[in-house]
């Protein structure tokens, strides 16, 4: 039932463009069931959605690390294949997620229907600072590599706001957006010119 009741969620939402009216309505026009019986599942319709979007990302993580190509990329195509993914794998229920996305207020941290989803994506996150730390992709930098995490779920919401909005064929802007973003993400967190310039004038001035 708990995967039933998710389906048609997105199916009603894809249709609709909004919520059901209310879960009892949602519940005896879908199943012919109480309400009763969504909350031995979810507590409202709110933690229904943290539930889909944590699925998605999860079956975007799961999708991308059953691939053995997958662990023969470099940090930066790892970030680009999970952008790649998840808009692919979000695209049935992207009715849904575009109300999600126009309700909440994002830039004022007003996300909460995404905090299961952001647990999910700071875990991988880490596992890629971690990896690009290790073999130097990505440099270290005093008071700034704490923050790398954050820099990254930053670009999530970015990417997130750019595909609801996105009207273009095949969303090919926001595949420019992706790519244009992730890579200009990986060089500024990589040695760059910045680093380089900061290196050389130390040694000049340590002669």
């Amino acid at each position: 039932m708990k995967t039933q009741i998710i389906e048609k969620f997105i199916e009603y939402t894809a249709e609709h463009k909004k919520r059901p009216k209310s879960i009892a309505h949602f519940m005896r026009d879908t199943f012919g069931e109480s309400e009763n019986t969504f909350q031995k599942y979810f507590k409202s319709f709110d933690d229904l959605e943290q539930v889909i979007w944590e699925q998605q990302l999860a079956i975007t993580i799961e999708q991308m690390k059953s691939e053995p190509v997958y662990y023969e990329y470099s940090v930066r195509e790892k970030l680009l294949a999970l952008y790649f993914t998840l808009f692919e794998v979000m695209k049935p229920s992207r009715n849904l997620a575009v109300y999600t996305l126009s309700v909440y207020n994002w830039w004022n941290n007003d996300y909460a229907v995404l905090n299961r989803f952001k647990v999910v994506f700071e875990h991988f996150a880490n596992e890629l600072l971690h990896e690009g730390l290790q073999t130097q992709e990505l440099t270290e930098r005093t008071l700034v590599t704490g923050q790398y995490d954050t820099i990254l779920w930053w670009q999530m919401l970015f990417l997130l706001d750019y595909w609801k909005d996105d009207q273009s064929k095949d969303f090919e802007s926001t595949d420019a957006a992706i790519e244009k973003s992730v890579n200009l993400l990986v060089d500024l967190l990589g040695e760059n010119v910045i680093d380089s310039t900061f290196d050389f004038m130390k040694f000049i001035f340590q002669k």
